[in-house]
This record gives structure tokens, sequence and C-alpha cells, in this order.
């Protein structure tokens, strides 16, 4: 049985179509045995629930819904808008889980390949694997150094907390005084109050602490397990380029803007309830900044062939490549 979990917070009462379609993604490309652990610090809406549940009775696996318990205010207080509570809270899944290995995933991702490949990369001697992310701190100075410093992140080493492979029954063990991730958060929330500012990556900035101040057995994984989108190159790579990965959305999110690569996330869409409101949503989505794009495209000519086919699409008109190429029905 591979154990997966996902974090969410509802207030919309339609930001779960998108989960949704991540898990849609993760039932169809696996032929193991699957079990969902969904948690969220509200309850579902009877609709919502409904969904998932039926979801995975469709594949013959199993879906459960944990409730977390409240956030310290301070940490409440720090929280980015554009990341929310439901974020943290893979940092408490060794508390909420019955289960001692568990693949995270975020709600921004496809799984375009079988999560079992993942799960079998299972170490007992690895507390945390995980894909780096070097770029997101690199070259900083000033405060951000200074930040760097203070609590120990080193940025060659750091990880997207996006995917992750969780050795809980370690972590419980790690753990066993008190949450050792809480307590750095905090700290964090003080250190970043007292300064005037907010924390930029709260959950991973907390993790990537911890490992690095305790030493911790982290293992890096490739990047096809965690093929995050933080550069324009990837926005613009085709379907074919995006088989066989974890696909995640970090720079831009597929249903807010539209791009190339976003094709991926709506290829799954179109097999979802909401599969008919699918047109009128992407009509109604811009094309991403042509700016940054064409930024993009003055610097890797090879890209122009890629950028070209994409606009050919939008020219054959939205409605009849959907109907060719991703079948739905307009």
């Amino acid at each position: 049985m591979v154990h997966c979990a996902v974090c969410m917070d509802d207030c919309s009462g339609e930001y779960y179509k998108y989960p949704y379609t991540m898990l849609l993604s993760l039932f169809a490309n696996t032929k193991s045995k699957v079990h969902v652990h969904l948690v969220t610090g509200r309850e579902l809406k009877p609709e919502a629930r409904r969904h998932f549940t039926e979801l995975a009775e469709k594949y013959r696996q199993r879906f459960s819904v944990h409730l977390f318990h409240s956030l310290p205010e301070a940490v409440r207080d720090q929280i980015p808008e554009k990341f929310g509570y439901a974020s943290l809270y893979r940092l408490y899944l060794h508390e909420l889980l019955p289960v001692d290995t568990v693949v995270y995933l975020d709600c921004d991702i496809i799984v375009n390949l079988d999560i079992a490949e993942l799960y079998r990369l299972f170490d007992e001697n690895v507390m945390i694997a995980g894909v780096k992310e070097e770029e997101t701190w690199r070259d900083v100075k000033g405060a951000d150094k200074e930040y760097l410093r203070h609590f120990g992140i080193d940025a060659g080493r750091y990880l997207n907390s996006g995917v992750l492979l969780l050795h809980l029954r370690a972590i419980r063990e790690l753990c066993a005084d008190g949450n050792v991730f809480e307590a750095r958060l905090l700290e964090m929330c003080r250190h970043a109050a007292a300064g005037g500012r907010k924390l930029r990556f709260p959950d991973q900035d907390a993790l990537n602490s911890v490992c690095a101040e305790r030493k911790l057995n982290v293992a890096y994984l490739d990047d096809k397990f965690n093929y995050y989108f933080n550069d324009y190159g990837r926005l613009l790579e085709t379907l074919h380029d995006l088989q066989g990965k974890i696909i995640h959305f970090t720079k831009v999110k597929p249903f807010k803007e539209f791009f190339p690569a976003a094709l991926i996330f709506w290829q799954y869409y179109a097999h979802t309830p909401w599969k008919n409101e699918a047109v009128d949503t992407l009509g109604a989505l811009p094309c991403i900044r042509e700016w940054e794009l064409m930024r993009f495209i003055s610097t890797t000519p090879k890209i122009k062939k890629v950028y070209m086919k994409f606009y050919k699409y939008r020219s054959m008109g939205l409605k009849a490549f959907l109907k060719s190429r991703l079948g739905f029905k307009v």
C-alpha cells in the first residue's frame, strides 16, 4: 500500500477541484494500491467529500480525511497570504497519520507517472527525501543572507517541499519531546516579526533549517519527481516533454494563466466532473505575460519552435484545439 498525503483548506468551496485533478492523475497512472490521506483545517463540504470518495472508489483506492488542529497564533500572523495555513500542515504529518511512510504532494501538481516508482525509493536510513531547489536562495544579500546564516540554511542543499518522501516513524522519534519543526517555525516567526517582515517560504525554511541543524539523513531525488516550474523554459514544454514526471506548478498556476505546459493539467481536468465548464474557464484565462516570455525567448532561440507552435494552437481557436487534442465536448 502506497500512502500519500495532501493538505488543503478550501475556503471558497471551489478550490478542491484542483487537488481532485491531482488525485485523478495519481490514480490514473498508479497500478499499486494507494491510500490518500487528506489533511484539512476545516470540515470538507459534503459535495467535495462525495467527489473525492467517488473518485477513490472508481479507481478502487482508499481515501480518508484528517482534521488538523489550529496553528499557534504567532505562526498564523506570519504566513504570507499566497501560501495559506494548509502549507504548514505537512510539518505535522507524523502527529496526524497512523502510518510509517508517506509521500507528501502539494495540490498544484500533476502526477504523470506511477507514484510507486517514488515510494520504492524509501530507505530506512533516510528521514526525508526530496528534490533540490538551489535557485530559491541563490546569490542573496543583506537581510536574506543574515537570515540564512542565522537559521543554518544551506542554499546549495535546499529542498523544495512540494513533493516529499517522509519516514514518519523516524520523525516521531525525532519529535519525541516536541515538534522540532513547529519550534523552529516559531523561532523564524519571531525573527521575522522583529525585522518587520513576513516569512518567504515558511514550511520549506523550517524543514531545511531543522535538516541542517540536526544533520538529518536527507536524500536528494531526481528532479522528475518534483519537476517544478521556476523558470520560463519549463512553462513552454509540450505534453510529450512532461511524460514520466511529477509536474509542480510553482511559478504560475494552470487554472490562473494559460501557457503551453498548462495543457497537461487540462488534459486531466477533461476527465473531471467539471469538464464541461473547462472551455469557458480556459477562455477567460489570460495568457502568461508576453513580455516575460519574449524576454526568455530572445535568449533561448531553440524555444522559438515550441513558442510558435503554441500560438498556432491559439490561432486555431481554443474550442477547436480542445476538441481535437484534449477530448473536451465543445
